[in-house]
């Protein structure tokens, strides 16, 4: 019925001789059967709204809760803030007929999820991959202390690579999120040569270390570094953004990783660095061991002993 009523004078849009069918035929679709009168089967309304990539995608999960929010109320004919629309028209119940309502969209809402998950999955992979460098550098530097200092260094690292796409305003995205969890790999080459070459100098002393890691593997970490980027610098010109991205963060990070390998992890080791067998992960594994193994010779000779004097006992009674 109400489909052949005309359309009310109080719409914008009214014009003589059309009825709501003619006005709204576009967003609704109706189906006939039998010759009976055409039942109305689902419908659209289309809403402008202000959500769009460049929001925040906090805001924008919160946007798409608050209509799915509104949807269910409208369905349920919770009572809003007033019982009128824009035309003085009073609001109606909703039909009992009406079986379920969506929230659609031209994918914008699924990007917000995307880039919430897209960031979980960054930071969570960065998390591993420090924790991977942890374990493997102990190992390949049979030091501790050492797979310490390097992985706080290559954290720093990480940090500035982050703050330098915060600065450049790029959103995380698949590629950056790959990128994130390539420089833990790809910071960690510098960082082990200087750990090797300071374990493997010869000397005792945190000092004497230090300069005689710089003069062993100083000059090819720093030719490695010139060649790496001069090969990325061709990117700069790149017309493909992706190719133009990948390139920056690549140039950053060598860069970055170069002075901090050379300059602050080279100073902390100056302060810091273990001297002697200090964080020696063998001559650890052989103190614990030794240290196990008298303490079960202790507790077998002193059972031993109070077996021998409970013997004794029994002899004397």
């Amino acid at each position: 019925i109400w489909q052949s009523d005309d359309l009310p004078t109080s719409n914008p849009d009214y014009s003589p001789n059309t009825d709501n069918y003619d006005y709204w035929k576009s967003h609704m679709w109706a189906k006939q059967e039998d010759g009976e009168v055409p039942q109305l089967k689902f419908f659209t309304v289309a809403v402008l709204t202000e959500a769009g990539v460049e929001g925040s995608f906090n805001d924008g999960i919160a946007l798409f809760e608050n209509w799915n929010a509104l949807i269910d109320n409208w369905r349920t004919n919770v009572d809003g803030q007033t019982s009128v629309d824009r035309y003085g028209a009073e609001f109606v119940e909703t039909p009992s007929t009406l079986s379920s309502v969506m929230v659609t969209d031209g994918f914008i809402f699924s990007y917000y999820y995307l880039q919430q998950k897209i960031i979980q999955e960054a930071f969570f992979g960065i998390g591993l991959s420090l924790l991977f460098a942890l374990i493997i550098l102990t190992f390949a530097t049979g030091n501790f202390l050492m797979a310490v200092y390097s992985t706080f260094c290559i954290s720093a690292i990480v940090g500035c690579v982050l703050g330098f796409a915060a600065m450049n305003g790029w959103k995380l995205g698949v590629v950056e999120s790959i990128i994130f969890v390539m420089v833990v790999g790809m910071s960690v080459d510098y960082v082990v040569h200087l750990s090797e070459a300071y374990l493997a100098s010869g000397k005792y002393y945190r000092g004497d270390r230090t300069r005689r890691m710089l003069g062993i593997v100083a000059g090819s970490v720093f030719s490695g570094a010139i060649s790496t980027l001069i090969g990325i610098f061709w990117l700069f010109f790149a017309t493909v953004q992706l190719f133009y991205k990948f390139g920056a963060f690549i140039f950053f990070l060598i860069c970055v990783s170069a002075a901090c390998s050379l300059l602050s992890f080279t100073a902390a080791l100056t302060l810091f660095g273990p001297e002697g067998s200090q964080g020696n992960v063998m001559l650890f594994a052989t103190q614990c061991w030794t240290k196990c193994r008298n303490r079960d010779a202790q507790s077998t000779a002193r059972s031993n002993s109070n077996s021998d004097a409970r013997a004794g006992q029994v002899e004397m009674s």
